[in-house]
């Protein structure tokens, strides 16, 4: 499909209404989703495929859509290539809920940090996995490195970031 862009140049864009160069530049990422307990529908994958390319996104979309998983994808991929810290920020009435889907979903291992609980805090320090808290919590929090520390964040909900 070709297009004109704001400069009225021609563009040619891709299946989802991406430039076609990004669109191919997307799909060629390979994902290493080993420790995935599900199926990804194809453009969940896409998904996937786009924030690993992109690095930092955010993704939004309509309920039930497959957010969750995509973010939870997102965080096995980069924990096959070698990361270990992850955190999902999250309101407190979908903790729990959080941490179900990580560890129904993949092999990643959710660490519930809510309120002033130290040693889940020391804990994910220490071991990695997907720290799993909420907005409130993360304001109070005191750990060694952990702006270096983090290789994904993820939130919902409505919206995933990564």
């Amino acid at each position: 499909i070709e297009t004109l862009d704001k400069d009225h140049k021609r563009i040619v864009v891709g299946e989802f209404g991406l430039d076609a160069g990004l669109q191919d530049d997307i799909e060629k990422v390979e994902l290493d989703l080993s420790g995935l307990k599900t199926e990804l529908r194809s453009y969940q994958r896409f998904g996937v495929q786009y924030i690993i390319n992109q690095k930092k996104v955010l993704l939004g979309d309509e309920m039930g859509l497959g957010k969750t998983i995509q973010a939870i994808s997102s965080m096995l991929h980069l924990k096959n290539k070698g990361a270990t810290h992850f955190m999902v920020v999250c309101p407190a009435c979908v903790l729990v809920n959080w941490c179900k889907e990580i560890s129904s979903m993949s092999d990643l291992v959710p660490i519930m940090i809510h309120g002033r609980d130290v040693e889940a805090l020391k804990r994910w320090e220490s071991e990695g996995g997907v720290a799993v808290t909420t907005y409130e919590t993360l304001n109070g929090f005191r750990c060694s490195g952990c702006g270096e520390k983090v290789d994904g964040i993820g939130g919902g909900v409505g919206t995933e970031f990564l």
